[in-house]
């Protein structure tokens, strides 16, 4: 390049038209690098980003071969005065394409706002890239024309700088002023609560470790249940239905609180599906949930919230969006593990976070005290389970806890901090004995599990007995299947008036932190479930439902209303309807995954439907019955 062209080069920077060009030309190139580096990061779902990458692309890459086009003219002039008479009817092309393309993306961008209600980082910022680099090439060809013109342009360095940053000013304040001024989506649920008062701690009831003497109220409950599910909160159980979550007061069965959160069948309400819908802490004073809300607003704005309850008062303490891929829900006494995200039970604040790898198909229900739980390494056999233990006070600290009892293919059970190991020799599908002892994954996180334990005995068994120890609040083991019937010893399905039951061996109270056999226990989840033979009621077929305690107490009975479903027998897993059996038999319609019984402070809770759709799906009015 001699001086002349150098000189020619240099006379032209003042441009304010160039300025803007070049100005909106850096300015588009930067937005676009930081949408593709926040897409990659952050793995933001747009299904309109691939084609602004591409609209990106091509602008980018026509302006970069327009800028070298014009080092050459500079350089060449007769290559100039040859490209200057060719271009003019490519140059009102560009003008339109560019138009074209300021619609296309501003509508795009606006059409994925009115369906889902986003604004997506990364869309905003290729859009705005797209409009920038579009500005470029309008101000190069407005540049062009004028000079074909022979139009005298103004050279001057403070308005050239002005130009250079007038395009992204005005983009970036246009594109903010429209996103801040459009409302986003309002997916928290806007239930409808009934609140009670606190109460002293010292006022609330305990949990039962003797077996009821009888019935002490019942309390009917109506309306579009749909699924039914039982959880304890520090003043009494708590029911979980399609219609919403009640808190009942132990003393009378009465409503002490009660959340309704809006609900359209299909896309929004209550979740029953998926791992534990409903969750309490181990201390039994938080309670969390599922809610699927919807903004009508927008087409397809939808969301999945986890709510956490107070289950002194019904009082909302916490609400988080939450992954539908991580549905695995933790609660120890003060925080929760909903997806990747470890928040505050009260008021939801952010503590920490694990990675995602480490939470897929992770452990959900109550964990510890002041620590979550992992899944660790596989395990040969499906009775036992090796854990990876995280105290709440370090997030990044990973405790092993490894042989962790379950029963073929149920989950690990924890009950208010505790669990149990297996050991010795390996179980094998014909005879699963190990020896059980109950340890306290507090204990072991705290001391890194380098440090000896409290251990406390349970005996041999199979495992353990995860319905009876839910039904119960306790750590039940499991033992081997071992029928009775009437006849003699030949094996069959227990129906002798004889309280024997053969899923469980021996009950841990981890309040006490006390072992006993299965004949000293007390306990419902122990309890024999024996339905009497049916009565003939006119066009219904009553019964009575008899809790017989495996210690030996005296039973108690329950009227059994005939529904017109098999809810009114006791039917195992298999689906065999049985005259007796235990509580790992038992269940409510539309609920299997939950005993039909739950031991909470003040009393047990026996729910029975009374009315409900065929194969029991549907149900539509229950009784749960508080037993003392």
């Amino acid at each position: 390049m001699d001086s002349t062209s150098f000189r020619r080069l240099t006379s032209r920077l003042p441009d304010p038209l160039l300025a803007a060009g070049l100005g909106a030309l850096a300015a588009g190139i930067a937005a676009f690098a930081v949408a593709i580096w926040y897409q990659v990061s952050r793995s933001e779902t747009d299904p309109a980003f691939a084609v602004l990458l591409v609209l990106g692309v091509i602008f980018t890459g026509g302006l970069v071969l327009r800028i070298i086009v014009a080092g050459l003219e500079v350089a060449f002039p007769a290559l100039h005065k040859a490209i200057r008479h060719s271009n003019r009817g490519r140059q009102t092309m560009v003008v339109i394409a560019t138009v074209l393309a300021f619609g296309l993306t501003c509508a795009m961008w606006m059409n994925h706002y009115f369906v889902a209600g986003a604004h997506l980082v990364s869309s905003a910022l290729l859009t705005g890239s797209v409009i920038l680099l579009g500005v470029s090439r309008l101000a190069f060809v407005r540049r062009r024309i004028l000079q074909e013109r022979g139009t005298a342009l103004r050279r001057s360095w403070a308005w050239a700088a002005g130009a250079s940053l007038a395009p992204a000013l005005v983009v970036g304040l246009v594109m903010g002023g429209v996103s801040a001024a459009l409302p986003k989506p309002s997916l928290l649920p806007t239930a409808t609560q009934k609140l009670a008062d606190a109460v002293g701690t010292d006022t609330l009831p305990t949990i039962p470790t003797t077996a009821p003497s009888g019935v002490a109220w019942s309390t009917r409950l109506t309306g579009n249940l749909d699924s039914v599910a039982l959880a304890a909160g520090v003043r009494g159980p708590i029911v979980v239905t399609a219609k919403g979550v009640v808190g009942l007061d132990a003393a009378d069965g009465s409503t002490l609180w009660s959340y309704q959160a809006p609900s359209d069948g299909v896309r929004t309400g209550l979740v029953h599906d998926g791992p534990s819908p409903v969750v309490t802490s181990p201390d039994l004073r938080h309670v969390a949930f599922r809610v699927d809300t919807a903004d009508e607003r927008f087409s397809s704005a939808r969301a999945r919230v986890v709510v956490v309850l107070d289950t002194m008062t019904g009082r909302v303490t916490a609400q988080r969006q939450s992954d539908p891929e991580l549905e695995g829900i933790q609660l120890t006494d003060s925080a929760a593990l909903i997806g990747t995200e470890v928040i505050a039970l009260e008021g939801g604040r952010m503590i920490g976070s694990i990675p995602a790898e480490e939470v897929k198909d992770v452990y959900a229900g109550p964990a510890g005290h002041s620590t979550f739980i992992l899944s660790g390494p596989q395990v040969d056999d499906r009775y036992r389970h090796n854990l990876i233990l995280v105290p709440q006070s370090d997030l990044s600290a990973r405790v092993t806890l490894n042989n962790v009892c379950s029963y073929g293919s149920e989950d690990v059970t924890v009950q208010d901090g505790w669990t149990a190991q297996c050991e010795g020799a390996p179980a094998t599908e014909d005879n699963p004995v190990w020896t059980i002892s109950a340890v306290t994954i507090d204990s072991i996180a705290a001391t890194g599990g380098h440090q000896p334990i409290e251990r406390i005995s349970l005996g041999e068994g199979a495992g353990i007995n995860a319905p009876a120890s839910e039904a119960s609040g306790s750590l039940t083991t499991q033992v081997q299947y071992e029928y009775r019937h009437d006849g003699g010893d030949s094996p069959g399905v227990a129906v002798s008036p004889v309280p024997v039951n053969p899923l469980s061996g021996t009950v841990f109270d981890p309040r006490t932190r006390t072992a006993a056999p299965v004949s000293q226990s007390g306990r419902v989840g122990t309890a024999i479930f024996q339905y009497t033979e049916p009565t003939d009621a006119g066009d219904r077929r009553d019964r009575d439902l008899r809790l017989i305690p495996t210690d030996g107490s005296t039973p108690v009975t329950l009227p059994v209303r005939d529904n017109g479903t098999e809810s009114s027998t006791m039917v195992t897993d298999s689906g065999h309807v049985m005259g007796q059996g235990s509580v790992r038999d038992a269940f409510i319609p539309g609920s299997a995954w939950f005993p039909s019984v739950m031991t909470a402070p003040g009393c047990v809770a026996v729910v029975q439907v009374e009315e409900a759709g065929e194969l029991g799906r549907d149900v539509r009015a229950l009784t749960v019955h508080g037993l003392r």
